[in-house]
């Protein structure tokens, strides 16, 4: 229910903020290294896939 909060409060009830926020979490996750096993997706297309097909073509 905390993500239903933060939509409607940060986000003005978009469902789009949430997927931007999800997006810039990952991406620090990734930049910071604690989460090896992300290093994964920069050999992947993912970053540059904006389409939910492009990001599953880009996983193969």
């Amino acid at each position: 229910r905390f993500i239903e909060l933060l939509r409607d409060v940060e986000g003005d009830g978009s469902n789009e903020y949430l997927l931007r926020h999800g997006a810039e979490l990952v991406a620090g996750m990734i930049r910071s290294r604690l989460y090896q096993q992300l290093d994964y997706l920069k050999t992947t297309q993912l970053e540059k896939a904006t389409k939910a097909h492009e990001r599953f073509l880009a996983f193969g």
